[in-house]
């Protein structure tokens, strides 16, 4: 996030706030804890199928397509782009109620370099960037009709490591090129989005049947 004065201020606290800079240790190093990673296993053919079917959304399918939760890791796994997935790894749950928990890693020093201090850089030991920072984000899926049809992720809890912080942080964090997985745009031939639990469920603005 690259920003005037204000912003540089608050991206010091949130940077403040992961490092352990003038605060307790214990956030510190709670922050770079690892946490807790379901097994989590995905193949080719998962991240084809995903494809096949995204594929057919995009061509304006007529029936509503249902992708899996194991096909929608192994496609973000194999398929998606830096500049709309900025994690390493990752990991999304779906459940019911739209709810979509996001579990992904960024190196420590690509999270400093995209902050409004990328200098930090050069003052914090090359152990430490070597480190890698995880995210567990808590979001609520609505998919918006207008002004163009899309789903809207809306950050509802934040975990960075093993330590809980503000959901505001995260766009401190970030620049806001980084955070456009929040906003997942569909063509107009799709009418509805729903999350459930383990999948994702694409309504057509037609739809003569389920898949």
């Amino acid at each position: 996030m690259r920003v005037g004065c204000g912003g540089c201020l608050t991206s010091i606290m949130a940077l403040g706030l992961l490092l352990g800079i003038g605060g307790p240790i214990w956030g510190m190093s709670r922050a770079l804890q690892e946490p807790v990673i379901p097994a989590s296993v995905t193949t080719d053919e998962d991240a084809a199928r995903a494809q096949q079917k995204l594929f057919r959304v995009f061509r304006g399918a007529r029936e509503p397509i249902i992708l899996s939760e194991t096909e929608l890791n192994a496609f973000l796994t194999r398929n998606a782009d830096i500049r709309d997935w900025p994690f390493e790894r990752s990991m999304v749950f779906l459940r019911d109620g739209g709810v979509v928990e996001i579990l992904g890693s960024v190196p420590l020093r690509r999270l400093v370099g995209e902050s409004a201090l990328p200098f930090l850089a050069d003052f914090l030991p090359s152990g430490l960037l070597r480190r890698t920072v995880w995210f567990r984000i808590g979001t609520h899926a609505t998919f918006e009709r207008q002004p163009r049809r899309q789903v809207l992720l809306e950050v509802k809890a934040l975990t960075i490591g093993r330590q809980w912080v503000p959901a505001t942080a995260l766009r401190l964090l970030f620049e806001p090129a980084s955070l456009r997985f929040v906003r997942v745009s569909f063509p107009e031939t799709v009418s509805d989005v729903r999350i459930e639990t383990g999948r994702a469920v694409i309504q057509p603005t037609s739809s003569r049947g389920r898949t």
